[in-house]
């Protein structure tokens, strides 16, 4: 439903819809896993600095595997790294608002 209203002012109303769009309500949930998998992903790469490589070394010493059970190759780290970004950004995008058949009954 697309919220409308009608304003009055002085003997003249105007009626609108407005309209918000966003991509931030869908929300794919990580699991448990996913999330801390790309978490420690990504504070490695943005803060350590780590390079994809030395992130799946140092993730597959740690037991870690991918999500469907994999070996973390460079190739996979990146893949995850790539999709966390994408989905943070999405999810903290502003929502486009905008003010649609505005009109005028006098």
């Amino acid at each position: 439903m697309i919220p409308t209203g009608v304003v009055e002012l002085q003997g003249f109303a105007v009626k609108f819809e407005v309209v918000i769009k966003t991509q931030s309500l869908m929300i794919g949930a990580y699991s448990d896993y996913q999330k801390e998998l790309s978490d420690s992903i990504i504070q490695m790469r943005d803060q350590e600095k780590m390079t994809f490589k030395r992130i799946s070394e140092t993730l597959t010493q740690k037991g870690y595997r991918s999500p469907r059970g994999f070996d973390l190759s460079a190739e996979s780290v990146f893949s995850v790294y790539k999709k966390r970004k994408i989905r943070d950004a999405r999810l903290g995008a502003q929502p486009k608002q905008f003010v649609t058949g505005l009109r005028v009954i006098g």
